[in-house]
């Protein structure tokens, strides 16, 4: 209803400026703006539907990088960099975010699991791997620890987001956090991102937080991250993939411990959202004790926080990144010592304000 609403509103406002009418005519015409860049990496086929998959580096283990909500292989450019001066590294886009296809069914923890070991199949990358996850990306490295732990040799989890925030969210007043979008809600965006209106809005600022925290990232991907950011593909799947997370912490809850995995949880130090000191400090003090709740999962686990870091600046950050990457080298490191496996070169410590 609202697209049928809105779209002719839109019309009319243009038609009646013909300072903007060039502009509008640009929108309508050419519905959701300029084609997504593609970035350095390749096309996988997993069931007649390509996944786009990014690997560079050399050596064993390798590390597995899976993005937070709405998010794909874009926003681990520094964490990537950093982390194949030492190793192979992957980073990914899921089934229709980014340069990958959609895929039927929901994207719960399981079939995001298998997706990823499908397309590394397809790929020919085979393990010892180490899975990495940000944010939601955090249950689904999880996930995917568990169900091929044969194959894994290590987990990093940064600031994810723990099963019991379904039960403990409303501590801090977001006990709708996990709510689907309103059909409403969905719709608007809709509009937006189909006509290009999210790309213009984005570009002016009417997302800061969204667009500005990845501007730091390296010029290409930062570039990269405007159409991304705005694509309807990207936000059709954040409305399915958002419909999941309940089923995807459900999920991860009910598994059994890794036993002596080693496992690393990283937390940023500092509340990113705009918030009063008390606010934010309420906040933090909620996040750290959730992150600490996956200590449990591993007889071999570590907690760190990385102070003047937020939740996103974990990867957008350079500084941030690096140090975030320094955690994932440190357990590589472990591994080649381990086994008695030869380094390409020896890793750069970033390790540099971490605090345990």
């Amino acid at each position: 209803m609202i697209c049928r609403v809105a779209i002719p509103s839109l019309i009319q406002f243009c038609h009646a400026r013909p300072v903007l009418a060039a502009l509008c005519a640009w929108l309508f015409l050419a519905p959701g703006g300029p084609a997504l860049a593609q970035p350095a990496g390749r096309i996988v086929q997993v069931d007649g539907r390509g996944v786009f998959l990014h690997c560079v580096g050399e050596g064993a283990p390798t590390v597995l990088l899976e993005a937070g909500a709405s998010q794909g292989s874009l926003s681990w450019a520094w964490v990537q960099e950093y982390v194949a001066r030492v190793t192979r590294v992957c980073s990914y886009d899921r089934p229709g975010y980014g340069a990958s296809d959609p895929v039927p069914g929901p994207m719960d923890a399981a079939n995001t699991s298998r997706a990823l070991r499908s397309a590394l199949a397809a790929a020919d990358i085979n393990g010892p791997y180490i899975a990495v996850g940000q944010s939601l990306g955090g249950p689904y490295a999880r996930m995917f620890a568990f169900a091929y732990k044969a194959d894994v040799v290590g987990l990093v989890l940064l600031d994810a987001t723990h099963p019991s925030m379904l039960t403990n969210s409303a501590e801090i007043g977001m006990e709708h956090a996990f709510d689907a979008p309103s059909a409403f809600a969905q719709d608007v965006v809709a509009v937006l991102a189909s006509t290009g209106l999210m790309r213009l809005a984005i570009e002016a600022g009417f997302f800061s937080r969204m667009n500005d925290r990845w501007k730091d990232l390296p010029p290409a991907a930062a570039e990269a991250m405007k159409p991304f950011l705005a694509s309807p593909k990207r936000w059709e799947t954040f409305f399915k993939e958002t419909r999941s997370v309940p089923e995807t912490l459900a999920q991860v809850g009910a598994l059994p411990p890794l036993g002596g995995m080693p496992v690393t949880v990283v937390a940023a130090g500092t509340w990113g959202a705009n918030a009063d000191a008390p606010t934010a400090a309420k906040y933090m003090e909620f996040s750290h004790r959730q992150q600490r709740k996956w200590l449990a999962i591993s007889t071999n686990s570590r907690f760190l926080i990385i102070p003047e870091a937020d939740h996103l600046s974990l990867l957008s950050n350079p500084d941030h990144a690096a140090k975030v990457a320094s955690v994932i080298a440190e357990m590589v490191a472990a591994w080649r010592r381990d086994h008695k496996f030869a380094p390409r070169r020896t890793p750069t410590s970033h390790a540099r304000g971490l605090r345990g």
